[in-house]
């Protein structure tokens, strides 16, 4: 998938209305850290289904949550490609194996 690509996906209607269908089944919470204020972002736990996500593909995050998610996976991606982490790294990198579970994910 091309990042153009999803940057048009995510400004897309289809993609507006998956968001409020997510915040309603899910709540307006986030499912890591319980906060309700402010923006939540709703975050794809993979990208196996992206375009035709069902809502167990998806989860609620508050905006440092989601940045923590996506740092993880990051990390995940780096040791998929055979890169060399740091320590600090590989405590995340155990984490991330339950991603799902651990961002509230998985119905």
């Amino acid at each position: 998938m091309a990042n153009e690509e999803y940057r048009a996906y995510l400004d897309s209607p289809e993609w507006r209305a998956k968001r409020l269908e997510a915040l309603a089944f899910y709540g307006r919470r986030c499912r890591k850290c319980g906060e309700t204020r402010g923006v939540l972002h709703v975050h794809h736990l993979h990208y196996r289904n992206i375009f035709y996500e069902k809502m167990e593909d998806l989860t609620i995050l508050c905006p440092p949550c989601h940045k923590e998610a996506d740092r993880l996976r990051r990390n995940l991606q780096r040791v998929e490609e055979g890169a060399i982490l740091d320590v600090h790294d590989y405590e995340d990198v155990t984490i991330y194996d339950d991603m799902p579970a651990y961002f509230g994910g998985g119905c």
